[in-house]
């Protein structure tokens, strides 16, 4: 996975490809009055047998 991760790095991130990427879809909240809508787009997206990581961390510097 490090070579990959050094392999794939761009300026902006490693973009995975789609046969090794952890998720198809990460998906984060940009305000609290989004945190509904988000939700359910990641249970449709989910209902269709996509993995989803949900970021809805608005902003705090704890990372958790």
């Amino acid at each position: 996975m490090g070579v990959m991760a050094e392999y794939f790095m761009t300026d902006t991130g490693i973009t995975w490809p789609e046969t090794v990427a952890p998720y198809s879809h990460y998906i984060i909240v940009m305000g609290e009055e989004n945190i509904e809508r988000a939700k359910k787009l990641a249970t449709e997206l989910e209902a269709q047998g996509n993995t989803v990581i949900f970021d809805d961390r608005m902003g705090r510097k704890d990372g958790f």
